[in-house]
C-alpha cells in the first residue's frame, strides 16, 4: 500500500485492520460518533474570517476551539491546559505576531500555513506516523512559519473519543512539542471522515481556506503544497 493509502475493515475484525495497515490510513466502522458541534468562541484577539465556511477544498474552516496544550514542551496536565482555537493561528497578514500575555509566546510570529492532524489511540498508522513522519515534517516545517495542530480524536477503542490522560500519554510516548488537544465533540468530524485515522488537513492561514484533506499518512506532495504556503510572499 502507497503512504497515503486506507485500510477498511468491520469493527469484528478491526485487530486484523490494524496488523494489515501499517503505515497506511485504518478505517473501522465503529458507529456514528455524536454529531459535530460547531463552535466559534475564538481565543485570538484577530477577527475570523467571516461565514460561510465550508468542509471541503477551497471552503474557509470555521473557528473550532479545543481544549489542550498550545505548547506541550512546556508541560503538561491540568494546570497546563486551555483552549486553543483554529483563531490562534490565523494570520491575515503573513506576519502578524502573537499578543502579549499568548500562551504561544507574545511577539512570536503566527504560521503562514497549518497542517491539522487528527489521530486515534488504536490506530497503529497513526503511531506509525507520529513516531517516523511528523518529527521530521515538523523539524523542517515549524521553523519556516508552518504548525501543526494534533487532535487525538479516540481511544484505543474504536468510537469511544480520547481523554486528556491518553493525550497526555501520548505527549509523552511521541515527545510531542506542537499544539495538541482533544476533540470529544467530534467538530472536525464534518470535515475528516469520522472512521478513518490518521487524517490530515493543510489550511492556508492568511484566509483560513482549506487547501487538502488527505485520509491515511500523506504522500510527499501534500508537504510540497504545505512548503509551497510557506514560500508564498
Amino acid at each position: 500500500m502507497s503512504r497515503g493509502s486506507v485500510c477498511s475493515s468491520a469493527l469484528g475484525s478491526a485487530v486484523a485492520c490494524l496488523l494489515a495497515c501499517g503505515a497506511a490510513g485504518c478505517v473501522v466502522n465503529a458507529g456514528e460518533p455524536p454529531t459535530p458541534i460547531p463552535v466559534d468562541a475564538g481565543t485570538s484577539e484577530t477577527p475570523y474570517p467571516p461565514a460561510p465556511y465550508g468542509v471541503s477544498v477551497g471552503g474557509v474552516i470555521r473557528d473550532y476551539s479545543f481544549t489542550g496544550y498550545a505548547r506541550p514542551g512546556e508541560g503538561i496536565g491540568e494546570t497546563h491546559r486551555g483552549a486553543v482555537a483554529l483563531s490562534d493561528f490565523y494570520n491575515p497578514t503573513g506576519d502578524d505576531t502573537y499578543a502579549e500575555g499568548s500562551p504561544f509566546g507574545a511577539g512570536t510570529r503566527r504560521p503562514k500555513a497549518l497542517v491539522i492532524n487528527v489521530s486515534a489511540v488504536w490506530c497503529v498508522s497513526c503511531k506509525l506516523e507520529a513516531q517516523t513522519v511528523l518529527p521530521d515534517e515538523y523539524a523542517d516545517f515549524h521553523p519556516r512559519g508552518g504548525e501543526l495542530l494534533f487532535d487525538l480524536a479516540e481511544s484505543a477503542e474504536p468510537g469511544n473519543v480520547a481523554s486528556f490522560t491518553q493525550l497526555d500519554s501520548w505527549i509523552s510516548t511521541f515527545s510531542v512539542t506542537y499544539p495538541a488537544v482533544i476533540d470529544p465533540s467530534y467538530q472536525l468530524g464534518s470535515v475528516f471522515p469520522s472512521s478513518a485515522f490518521p487524517a490530515n488537513m493543510l489550511v492556508d492561514t492568511r484566509d483560513m481556506t482549506i487547501v487538502e484533506v488527505v485520509s491515511g499518512v500523506p504522500e510527499e506532495s501534500f508537504w510540497t503544497k504545505a512548503n509551497a504556503l510557506l514560500d508564498a510572499p
